[in-house]
């Protein structure tokens, strides 16, 4: 190992740009596939998992825009989670990823973190808390609740080339 064998990652903010457009489709396929789940069963032990999922992502884009976050009530979650999946991606064009944001936590304190970072934090937040989606819905007898691995997102939604 080198002399910088101790130093931390400097996390995707100072990487070239991933590809924010697969990255955040991903999330919003996985969510919807979700809201519909929990719609169609008539399932509500899982709408404070999916809620907060939603009001995460628009709660960190209020942070790197500093502004107040939209109000839950003012829309259905489907449109909140369209509205935030188009924002997230005009912000990602817009702004460049290593952009410093300075913002402070529910708690108060305050941080800097590059928007990459907090970017790929919002889609990784989404799949943890899938991940619990998936263990409430199995707790609760139910065998038909959506997969939403990455994998099968690229399955169901990319052009793959064979080798």
């Amino acid at each position: 190992m080198g002399e910088d064998s101790n130093r931390l990652a400097d996390g995707w903010g100072e990487e070239p740009l991933p590809p924010w457009d697969t990255l955040f489709g991903y999330d919003r396929w996985a969510n919807e596939r979700w809201i519909a789940f929990a719609r169609s069963h008539k399932w509500t032990a899982g709408d404070d998992v999916i809620e907060h999922i939603v009001r995460a992502s628009e709660i960190w884009l209020s942070r790197v825009h500093r502004e107040e976050p939209p109000d839950p009530a003012a829309e259905t979650l489907e449109r909140r989670l369209a509205a935030c999946h188009e924002r997230w991606l005009q912000t990602l064009r817009s702004l460049p990823s290593d952009e410093i944001i300075r913002y402070a936590n529910l708690a108060g304190a305050q941080y800097e973190t590059a928007l990459g970072d907090i970017a790929a934090h919002v889609v990784n937040h989404g799949t943890y808390h899938r991940g619990q989606l998936r263990e409430r819905a199995e707790a609760d007898g139910f065998n038909d609740f959506p997969e939403t691995d990455l994998i099968l997102f690229f399955r169901e939604t990319m052009r793959t080339a064979s080798l």
